[in-house]
């Protein structure tokens, strides 16, 4: 099975419609077919791939003024505890926003016949939202939803998200092979990564989307949280972290996607995109 780690970057010119949007994913599917063929891969992209859908809806006037509307009667009416206004208005554009991000990577992984991890997105439940990551399998089928446990100051501060919960981590069987998602900041909390290898868990693919610049502390901090884990693992042979860089929604995103593997030899990176800002992914094939 091949695993890829794709460090997408976006620019505002792909946020200024849904088309341009998905032309960007598509385009980058096609350029990972064109170097491993279709079939027998799994495919990962950065965190909050997803959230960005949000972004562009929230441009669009009749939308907005829709999503308004219902969010207004969402924070008045509908919920037994109200909840943040911004928490309202995102649950009121949810539901299109999840139908197109599920849309554009189901239909990705079916075309392709990829196991897709499609970063993650916002998810509203029960009056709260979270950041959560999807697992497609080749078929385009949902397998897997991963709420993140441990959130950064402008996700819980900012975006007003909730965190998950260590007890509904999962896993899911990819390839023959026990797949599971620490989303980001997650993997370098002891707690997660634990119950992760409680589940037997043999890939890991950390999602991340770091909104900061990518400098001497964070080259020696970040190898603490996948690689690190997959160091210790009863279970781990894989570890694979794509990242989102560029300029997008007035953020800045800096990463170094990287594969890592355990084997024989050790346990270490074999594939690293070394510029922090440059666009592209990277391909290891897992016996």
């Amino acid at each position: 099975m091949y695993l890829v780690a794709v460090q997408l970057k976006l620019h505002e010119t792909d946020l200024e419609s849904i088309i341009n949007y998905r032309r960007k994913i598509e385009a980058t599917f096609e350029e990972i077919c064109s170097e491993i063929g279709s079939g027998n891969a799994l495919v990962a992209f950065p965190e909050h791939i997803g959230t960005f859908i949000y972004h562009i809806l929230l441009k669009k006037k009749k939308i907005l003024t829709a999503s308004l509307l219902k969010a207004s009667l969402l924070f008045l009416y509908n919920l037994p505890s109200r909840p943040h206004p911004l928490s309202a208005l995102i649950t009121a554009l949810s539901s299109k926003a999840l139908s197109i991000y599920r849309e554009i990577f189901c239909s990705n992984a079916e075309k392709y016949s990829y196991n897709v991890a499609a970063g993650s997105t916002l998810l509203p439940m029960h009056g709260k939202v979270y950041n959560a990551a999807y697992l497609f399998d080749k078929t385009g089928r949902v397998v897997l939803i991963q709420k993140k446990v441990h959130l950064v100051d402008f996700e819980a501060k900012s975006l007003h998200l909730s965190c998950g919960s260590i007890r509904e981590l999962k896993v899911a069987e990819i390839c023959g092979k026990r797949v599971g998602v620490a989303v980001c900041y997650d993997a370098f909390f002891n707690d997660v990564m634990a119950r992760l290898d409680e589940l037997r868990a043999e890939v890991l693919v950390q999602p991340s989307a770091n909104p900061e610049v990518w400098d001497e502390r964070l080259e020696k901090e970040w190898p603490r949280g996948c690689l690190e884990h997959l160091c210790k693992s009863k279970y781990g042979r894989a570890c694979v972290n794509p990242m989102l860089v560029g300029d997008a929604a007035k953020m800045h995103f800096e990463g170094k996607s990287s594969i890592a593997v355990k084997d024989e030899d050790g346990c270490r990176y074999v594939e690293r995109i070394e510029d922090p800002r440059a666009e592209g992914f990277i391909v290891v094939e897992l016996p």
